[in-house]
């Protein structure tokens, strides 16, 4: 302990002169005199709290501090980025798909879709569609009642429909698959 102060001691004198010798080297009417003792002084302070903090330092011991914290590498609330591009395109697809099957003069009911997000790209292994003819032109409604005739939608139609939306979201046809509502 004794030889730790004796050598701090020394050093702050060290220090100290050489202060000294720099502030009277410097011209007294130099406008970086005020830059220069700042530098000084926080040189003086490096010198007088680094033996200390550097005593302190070689006696921690790391590994133990970390096995007793247990640090995790992951952190438990990563969000995972590839299912919400796979949800945000799966939603985004289901309002253009509803669009576009208005335009035709139809109605989705729901659509069930087996698409993954992988490596970048979306990739549609299948999609199941309900749909119903849009047939709101052609109901009378008198004091609430409806006259009209159920419409069905003929196998022809279903067949353009799966070739029309093949053609123009670049899905192959074998893996649509277009059903009727009931409702």
């Amino acid at each position: 302990m004794i030889d730790f102060l004796v050598s701090w001691t020394e050093q702050l004198l060290a220090a100290l002169i050489i202060i000294v010798i720099i502030e009277m080297i410097l011209p007294t009417n130099s406008s970086y005199k005020k830059y220069i003792k700042t530098i000084l002084g926080v040189f003086l302070i490096y010198c007088i709290i680094n033996p200390f903090a550097s005593n302190k330092i070689k006696t921690i011991n790391f590994n133990k501090f970390i096995d007793d914290k247990k640090i995790v590498s992951q952190p438990s609330n990563i969000i995972d980025n590839d299912k919400q591009i796979e949800e945000t395109f799966k939603s985004k697809f289901k309002d253009n798909l509803n669009e576009y099957l208005k335009e035709k003069g139809y109605e989705l009911v729901n659509l069930d879709g087996n698409i993954e997000y992988k490596n970048q790209e979306v990739n549609i292994n299948s999609i199941n569609l309900k749909i119903r003819k849009n047939d709101r032109e052609n109901k009378i409604i008198v004091n609430k009642i409806q006259i009209g005739q159920a419409s069905k939608i003929e196998n022809e139609s279903i067949e353009d429909l799966k070739n029309q939306i093949s053609n123009y979201y670049g899905i192959e046809k074998s893996k649509i698959n277009i059903s009727e509502s009931e409702k």
